[in-house]
């Protein structure tokens, strides 16, 4: 059975670059971001992400995230990606989990 982590984060940097704009308002653009975390994951994490803006402010940002740090007291790195419908832009605020299996007893 696995467990919960629960953390707050805090952005460190945000470095957006469009790379493809059109006419009406589309555009993609690569970010490169930094984060802390504190909680029961401690430590620091960086992602990049490739954003699509729709004129209408929906849009999709798939992501790929390496964390280091404890999670739960224990010491290492991860990466996991992130699907592009799990940050809803126009919702504000995101808000991600991470599953990762329990340890053998």
């Amino acid at each position: 059975m696995g467990e919960t982590a629960r953390a707050s984060l805090s952005m460190k940097g945000w470095d957006e670059k469009t790379y493809s704009e059109w006419e009406g308002g589309r555009k993609l653009t690569h970010v490169d971001a930094g984060f802390s975390y504190e909680g029961d994951m401690r430590g620091e994490g960086s992602a990049v992400w490739l954003l699509s803006y729709n004129p209408d402010g929906t849009g999709g940002a798939p992501a790929i995230e390496r964390f280091e740090g404890s999670v739960g007291g224990r010491a290492g790195a991860l990466s996991c990606s992130i699907p592009a419908n799990s940050i809803p832009r126009a919702l504000g605020t995101p808000s991600l989990s991470f599953r990762a299996p329990g340890r053998e007893s």
